[in-house]
């Protein structure tokens, strides 16, 4: 399936989740360091972030040839913090597939689940993930994502 919507730009365009994208432009705005952290190989991650207009919004991007486990290992995600310079603890995921929170969560990291039409089914069955982190619409990213900021600063004190 990725093969297919890496050759059709249209199709590109058509799955990308815009609200995970405006959250993205503004995180950066604010200077928050970003990675992507995918299980694509690098040459289809960064043909994805060309056509998006994505490529300058990461600080890394990590993909499936730079770890020996893929996701629901957490070893892409660890990778992804070590290049950031943030402990894990502090990263926030926004994943949209099972194995992606998975492997968030057991790296440490908070992690915010946005099923899609492609993994929407297997969510149902997840049972690792607070439901209050799992966005069904996609206008709740940012509220969702506002809520976990809260309470991940409420944990710390």
């Amino acid at each position: 399936m990725i093969r297919k919507v890496i050759r059709d730009p249209a199709t590109m365009q058509h799955v990308q989740f815009p609200n995970a994208v405006d959250l993205l432009h503004r995180v950066r705005q604010q200077g928050i360091r970003t990675a992507l952290a995918t299980m694509s190989t690098a040459e289809q991650a960064y043909v994805v972030l060309a056509v998006l207009g994505l490529h300058k919004e990461f600080d890394c991007v990590v993909t499936c040839q730079d770890v020996p486990n893929g996701k629901p290992h957490p070893d892409i995600f660890l990778l992804a913090a070590h290049r950031l310079h943030v402990p894990p603890d502090e990263c926030l995921v926004v994943e949209d597939s099972v194995p992606g929170v998975r492997g968030a969560l057991a790296a440490g990291m908070w992690c915010v689940a946005v099923p899609n039409d492609f993994s929407r089914r297997a969510f149902a069955s997840l049972d690792s993930l607070d439901p209050r982190w799992v966005v069904h619409q996609p206008d709740e990213l940012e509220r969702v994502v506002q809520r976990m900021m809260v309470e991940r600063a409420l944990r710390r004190r």
